[in-house]
């Protein structure tokens, strides 16, 4: 047999023919479509809002650097916004197994355990940013009040557990710089000990004070010494001999400021009585050293003073239960109904219908043209249906 074509009005025509099975094909199908949408159980969405969380400035100065340090086991990560942290926080195994007893949803989902029950929970939970940038929890639940209340509490329990982290934060960075304020004052005691020593060992009470007076003394016995051994010229130009009394009371004077003045500058002997001046001479190894020690002790001090202010502010957030989540849009009951979408699956079926039952139809036919053609396709196709119990 010749083989023929065929041409576009053919398959028209066979829909045409086959107009009654097509309607009753589709009829049926989205009827059964609608029957199914509304056996399916309902489901509604609940929606909250939160504002993303700003980064956190605890104090100011040295008492910052000393926030950041970290002393705990349990930190609130080390990388990622504040907003990636509460998302995370909301999307650990913590969060999902306390709504889980919270709401007894084991029992209300009607599996057998909590790990049934959060996969659920995940498929029915949708945390992600808004194009806006905020926080957004959308729930889906069969109970339109469940729905609202459980988003609800991813928000309640985000503010909980980062209040917990904090708390938590705050009591190990307490308990270190605890341990750091008794260090440092071990620390400034040994500091104070070798200050005193240096101090009563050198009679350096206070250097600058003791330099200041001794320059002025020195400084006035070296004028008063100078004028002496002036007038001791003059009575040598008048030849007043060493025996004269004038010129020998003279010689005692300046014998006598030669003395102090070596006293002054390199300072007195151990028979002689001590002098609370610092000798000149040692002066600047005497000043360098009492620097170093008091420096060291005013470092110290100044130490122990920031450690005790950011432990006690330490020690307040310990027990600070300020909000850290602000709500701009609480989760309410929705008063329609998400899913299932009835309009939409009763015309993907209608759709699907349609398209079935031109494909059967074209299919058919083509069939039927191979058989005609060809002997051999008739034998392979009539082959095929009895592999098949296709009569």
């Amino acid at each position: 047999m010749e083989r023929r074509d065929i041409n576009i009005l053919e398959y028209f025509y066979l829909i045409y023919k086959a107009r009654g099975f097509i309607f009753w094909n589709f009829v049926i199908v989205t009827v059964l479509a609608a029957l199914v949408s509304l056996i399916l159980p309902k489901y509604y969405k609940s929606v909250a809002l939160l504002l993303p969380p700003q980064d956190e400035q605890r104090a100011f100065g040295f008492s910052d650097v000393l926030a950041s340090i970290p002393v705990t086991r349990f930190q609130l990560g080390t990388r990622g916004s504040p907003t990636d942290l509460s998302m995370g926080i909301l999307k650990c195994e913590t969060m999902a197994i306390t709504i889980i007893d919270k709401f007894n949803l084991v029992k209300e989902y009607g599996v057998r355990n909590r790990d049934q029950a959060r996969a659920i929970l995940k498929r029915s939970t949708d945390i992600s940013l808004s194009k806006e940038g905020l926080i957004e929890i959308e729930v889906e639940d069969k109970d339109q009040d469940r729905a609202a209340a459980l988003a609800n509490m991813y928000c309640t329990m985000l503010d909980s557990l980062k209040q917990v982290i904090n708390q938590r934060r705050a009591k190990d960075r307490a308990n270190f710089i605890e341990q750091q304020i008794h260090e440092n004052g071990t620390a400034i005691n040994q500091a104070e000990i070798e200050l005193k020593e240096f101090q009563f060992k050198t009679k350096a009470i206070s250097p600058y004070q003791q330099q200041r007076v001794a320059l002025s003394v020195t400084g006035e016995l070296e004028v008063d010494l100078m004028k002496k051994e002036t007038l001791l010229k003059e009575y040598h130009a008048k030849s007043f001999s060493d025996s004269h009394p004038l010129v020998r009371e003279l010689l005692n004077q300046i014998q006598f400021s030669e003395e102090l003045l070596h006293v002054m500058r390199f300072g007195s002997s151990r028979d002689e009585r001590e002098s609370m001046f610092v000798p000149l001479a040692e002066a600047p190894d005497l000043t360098l050293q009492y620097a170093k020690l008091e420096r060291r002790v005013e470092i110290l001090g100044m130490l122990e003073q920031l450690l005790r202010q950011h432990y006690e502010e330490s020690r307040i957030e310990q027990v600070n239960t300020t909000s850290t989540v602000t709500f701009l849009d609480r989760a309410r009951p929705p008063q329609q109904k998400f899913r299932p979408k009835r309009k939409i699956i009763v015309l993907v079926a209608g759709a699907g219908s349609l398209f079935f039952s031109i494909v059967t139809i074209l299919s058919i036919e083509f069939f039927n043209k191979l058989t005609e053609l060809n002997e051999d396709n008739r034998k392979k196709v009539e082959q095929l249906a009895r592999f098949l119990r296709i009569d």
